[in-house]
């Protein structure tokens, strides 16, 4: 398949995990450091899984998804979940400090944000969080 059919990255994902979907296609490191393998189907999966939650939570075209965490598979599944909705997607810094972050989020004004865990979210200014999904 050739780029310039124009597909858009989320098509060009669910092709490519439809292709081969019970081959490996990533490896994920479990909490007691063993590598688990995870196949194109189940990536697709929890691909489906984001873009039905944030369509639960009336997310559409155009909303700003934001992701502040490590680079990841979740990284992976919020971003291409919220980019197969037509979403515009930005990733946030998580060592930024608290003035530039809140600058980063005013000019973003996204309507969700993905982090990893309740200490990543707790260095969010509070006004900022409530205007989140």
């Amino acid at each position: 398949m050739e780029v310039t059919q124009q597909k858009t990255l989320p098509a060009l994902f669910e092709a490519r995990c439809r292709l081969s979907p019970n081959r490996t296609a990533a490896f994920h490191l479990n909490k007691d450091n063993s590598w688990q393998p995870i196949s194109w189907s189940r990536y697709l999966y929890n691909v489906n899984q984001i873009s039905k939650g944030l369509q639960g939570l009336s997310i559409r075209k155009g909303d700003r998804v934001a992701i502040m965490a490590p680079t990841s598979l979740n990284w992976e599944f919020a971003q291409i979940g919220a980019l197969a909705i037509g979403c515009v997607v930005a990733g946030i810094d998580q060592n930024y400090p608290a003035d530039q972050m809140e600058h980063v989020f005013n000019l973003l004004n996204p309507t969700v944000l993905f982090v990893q865990d309740t200490e990543l979210l707790c260095k969010i200014p509070l006004e900022i969080q409530e205007k989140l999904k």
